[in-house]
């Protein structure tokens, strides 16, 4: 499964760990998928940030408990 297909089945509304092929780490909620980018929209539900899917090296699901968040 590439990873569009794995954003439209498994992640779609929910909020992710995306990590860049440069290094970064997003937070956010999949929002909407365009041809080539995904919109993540940051847990303040304001802010939004937009990867590109060939940059996306890893997904891994939010976990409240990892981040520290009580």
């Amino acid at each position: 499964m590439n990873v569009r297909e794995l954003l439209e089945r498994t992640y779609r509304n929910l909020r992710v760990y995306v990590y860049t092929t440069q290094g970064h780490v997003h937070v956010g909620r999949v929002g909407t998928i365009e041809d080539d980018v995904v919109e993540l929209i940051a847990p303040d539900g304001v802010s939004r940030a937009h990867v590109r899917l060939t940059d996306i090296s890893m997904l891994r699901p939010y976990d409240a408990r990892s981040a520290g968040v009580s």
